[in-house]
């Protein structure tokens, strides 16, 4: 073979091996562990586990009660609440807590509060106040406010919200605890129409 071959062959070896070795070296999307972990009274996928995803993959995600027994659930991403169905996108480590929604202040951080805002019917500012709901299960129990107020508090279907107050005449709250939005009434204030609360 002449040395006009050899130098040929040399020279494209070594330009092969440049390229494996640049290709070795093009960086590959990093993994990401992503643990889900599922409180009791929660069914839906992904199911309990570690998952291993590449950066910028879509989980698509589905979870509800198990019985009428349970409420719904919400999904914690790393402490942050999102809906109970939905998709998230992969860009760190993080774990997701999926449990049973929880409106009580009795357990937790002591110093938690409800902040109800009620408005009429003419899209004013009623009244707004501070509340706290007590209980042996999150499916009912008592509530007290800082004006004096008290009452008892049901939820029903998983998410339905009922409040009736025990001396604020006949003042009665429905709405979601999904939302924490709802409808009031009270005979005295025929104008009485809407709800929110927010946790302070």
């Amino acid at each position: 073979m002449s040395s006009h071959r050899w130098t040929v062959l040399i020279i494209v070896g070594f330009l092969a091996a440049a390229l494996i070795m640049t290709l070795s070296c093009i960086p590959s999307s990093p993994d990401y562990t992503v643990t889900f972990v599922l409180s009791e009274g929660v069914t839906g996928t992904p199911a309990a586990g570690t998952y291993n995803y590449k950066e910028f993959d879509t989980i698509s995600y589905s979870y509800k009660a198990s019985s009428a027994d349970h409420l719904t659930p919400e999904v914690l991403v790393n402490g942050t609440s999102y809906a109970a169905e939905g998709e998230l996108v992969v860009y760190t480590d993080c774990t997701i807590n999926v449990q049973e929604i929880d409106i009580r202040n009795d357990i937790g951080d002591p110093s938690d509060l409800w902040v109800f805002t009620l408005y009429n019917t003419s899209g004013g500012t009623d009244a707004t106040f501070k509340l706290r709901f007590f209980g042996d299960s999150n499916m009912n129990g008592t509530f007290t406010d800082d004006r004096g107020y008290f009452g008892t508090w049901t939820i029903s279907d998983s998410s339905t919200l009922k409040m009736v107050f025990g001396n604020w005449e006949d003042a009665v709250f429905n709405g979601s605890i999904k939302t924490m939005t709802g409808l009031w009434a009270i005979s005295s204030n025929t104008s009485a129409y809407s709800w929110t609360a927010t946790r302070e």
